[in-house]
């Protein structure tokens, strides 16, 4: 039980701050997954990385192109994923892929000439997206193991406590499992 408004209010900001923590990382990892895929492509291609205009102007005018994009995957995301109370892990990776495949879409142009960059940038993501979704979906299952083992300790706990009680009081009651709730 909470023991006063000051610690239900550190709750709320705490719960906000960490919500609004947890995306600012998915943005980064899905930032970095993106552009460790756009260096590996870089690398092993001939040229350097930039978009490659005859004016100036229209160089700095398809930056903003590339990015724009991505600042509206961050607002959206952000409302949506700190905003809501349901946002768990799968949405966090979804934001993630999401950003790390948006940055590679955006900036595939200036990339050097030819497929194979391309590819490896492409597969460098892929590669990586699947890693976080096994890495997660082991997470999930951890969560849901751990969960289990406190449900069963609980429901011996359980009998434990109506087998004393019926020995001490001769009364009678019922888990959840003989009601059929479980």
């Amino acid at each position: 039980m909470k023991s006063g408004i000051i610690d239900i209010f550190l709750d709320a900001f705490g719960w906000v701050l960490g919500k609004t923590g947890l995306f600012a990382l998915a943005i980064l990892t899905g930032i970095a997954l993106g552009a460790l895929g756009l260096w590996a492509g870089t690398m092993s291609g001939i040229g350097t990385f930039g978009f490659r205009a005859d004016k100036p102007i229209l160089e700095h005018i398809t930056w903003v192109g590339a990015i724009l994009p991505q600042v509206l995957l961050m607002f959206w995301a952000g409302m949506l994923f700190v905003r809501s109370e349901a946002v768990g892990a799968k949405h966090w990776g979804q934001v993630v892929a999401a950003q790390a495949l948006l940055l590679v879409f955006c900036c595939a142009d200036a990339m050097p000439e030819g497929l194979l960059p391309r590819m490896i940038a492409w597969s460098i993501v892929a590669v990586g997206i699947a890693g976080m979704a096994a890495g997660l979906r082991w997470l999930a299952g951890w969560v849901q193991r751990r969960g289990e083992a406190h449900l069963a300790h609980l429901e011996e706990e359980n009998a434990l406590r109506r087998e004393e009680l019926k020995e001490k009081y001769g009364t009678v009651s019922v888990g959840a499992r003989e009601l059929g709730i479980l």
